[in-house]
């Protein structure tokens, strides 16, 4: 499984990236990085209707909006250099969603905020991710390199 890189204008958000430190914990990071994902899924990826999830626990994606007319979910999963994936948990909510309400699209955004650029997977992908099982030895290496890790 690979997914491209796309670039995002980081010269427009230069002054938000530079309020980033490396210290800063995921979920503060995450959402101060929502005028970088309004542009991502507005401009470059086709979304109208853009609106954060709910501020419930548990809720196991942070953005709903439309593609075209179909709904979406959106799991985001931002940092300064790297691609992270969902942990477990998110996984698990996130497929109940999706059986739950089958005709319900899903993204997973992965955003590097200072090297301004991000991937995004969408539907069968995120359900292929989702599905990749870990053995013995951890998740595959498959895994590993689409993520990022090494």
């Amino acid at each position: 499984m690979s997914a491209a890189e796309w670039a995002f204008d980081a010269a427009a958000h230069r002054a938000l990236i530079a309020t980033l430190t490396p210290d800063m914990p995921a979920k503060e990071l995450e959402a101060a990085c929502e005028p970088i994902v309004r542009d991502i899924l507005e401009n470059h990826e086709g979304f109208n209707g853009v609106g954060k999830g709910p501020a419930l626990p548990g809720t196991p994606f942070d953005y709903f909006g439309f593609r075209g007319t179909r709904p979406y979910v959106v799991e985001l999963k931002a940092s300064r250099r790297q691609f992270n994936l969902p942990h477990e948990t998110q996984r698990h909510r996130l497929q109940a969603l999706l059986a739950a309400f089958p005709d319900l699209g899903v993204a997973l955004l992965q955003i590097k905020a200072c090297d301004g650029v991000y991937r995004i997977l969408y539907d069968e992908d995120v359900t292929r991710l989702f599905t990749i099982r870990h053995g013995a030895r951890g998740p595959g290496l498959a895994l590993q390199h689409w993520s990022g890790d090494s």
